[in-house]
């Protein structure tokens, strides 16, 4: 299966604290690697100035506003993806890669 950067795909995610599973959406980061990398998504709101609240989540497949927790990038395997939900709009994909290149550059 190909994944491409700026896809919204439903994931199966262990809870760190819990060890339980949850299928939750998130979003596939581009990689020079070769490495799936994903990137966590919440209903909740931004809790600091990295993370990006989704203006297109309607755009993007979600079916309610969605926050991009930018400290939250897994290495994913492929096992666990189980369906693309859409694609990040382009005005959000701007606004959420100036806050990751900014916390991580």
């Amino acid at each position: 299966m190909l994944y491409n950067p700026w896809e919204i795909w439903l994931v199966r995610m262990k809870f760190e604290e819990s060890g339980e599973q949850k299928n939750r959406p998130a979003l596939v980061l581009p990689d020079s690697k070769n490495l799936l990398r994903i990137v966590k998504m919440t209903g909740t709101p931004c809790r600091d100035i990295f993370e990006h609240r989704l203006v297109y989540w309607k755009y993007a497949g979600l079916v309610k506003p969605t926050t991009i927790r930018t400290s939250k990038i897994i290495d994913a395997v492929s096992t666990d993806m189980l369906h693309k939900i859409g694609d990040l709009h382009p005005d959000d994909i701007e606004e959420f890669a100036k806050k990751l290149n900014a916390l991580y550059a």
